[in-house]
């Protein structure tokens, strides 16, 4: 079991992290942002570090911002790091037929007969942070796990930063339209996250 305390006074959270038994199909999404990019770094190292020996498979969304180019990134560097290349990576190509906020839903309907479980690094988004689009509310079933539900933003650098991989900020994108806009709603909740926990802010 994996135990972290997280947040500042205030906003404190004890996070706790654990896999299935060993053997499993495990399914991660990995979007290119930084909550993806920290569950996946999470998962494959408490993988090796427990012996677990499950089979972590990326799965990657195609958008036009940049998240194949970032998604890939992120998976190439945590693989490199625990030494471990990814047997496959599933990606999915909706070419602008849905609309984003489905997307994730969608894939994890494609994608959740084919793992044994599946990860979805999907956090706590405060209001001002989901102007005009609407929140994906997870639920979790005996195949379907949130490890970051209970977690915000702050939480999300925070974790990173006492994993020590804060590299994952540089190779991560929270811009909706893939500019660092610094405007629309993934700018300013990455900006939020950064401020709140007094780190200095990656763009992008």
């Amino acid at each position: 079991m994996f135990e972290i305390e997280l947040g500042l006074i205030g906003n404190k959270k004890t996070f706790k992290f654990d896999l299935p038994h060993s053997g499993k199909k495990i399914g991660v999404m990995v979007s290119g942002g930084l909550d993806s990019a920290a569950l996946y770094y999470l998962i494959k190292k408490f993988n090796i570090d427990n012996n677990k020996q499950n089979e972590i498979i990326p799965i990657i969304i195609l958008r036009e911002e940049g998240s194949k180019t970032h998604a890939l990134n992120v998976v190439n560097y945590v693989d490199n790091i625990v030494n471990q290349t990814s047997s496959s990576i599933k990606q999915f190509d909706f070419n602008k037929q849905v609309q984003p906020h489905l997307e994730v839903i969608l894939a994890t309907n494609l994608s959740i007969r084919q793992f044994d479980n599946l990860y979805i690094g999907v956090i706590q988004t405060r209001p001002e942070h989901a102007i005009g689009i609407t929140v994906y509310k997870p639920k979790e079933t005996d195949k379907l796990t949130y490890p970051f539900a209970d977690l915000d933003k702050s939480h999300i650098v925070d974790l990173i930063s006492k994993l020590h991989q804060t590299k994952l900020f540089g190779l991560t994108i929270s811009c909706d339209k893939g500019i660092d806009c610094k405007t629309c709603n993934g700018c300013r909740e990455r900006a939020w996250g950064f401020d709140t926990m007094k780190i200095k802010y990656y763009k992008i």
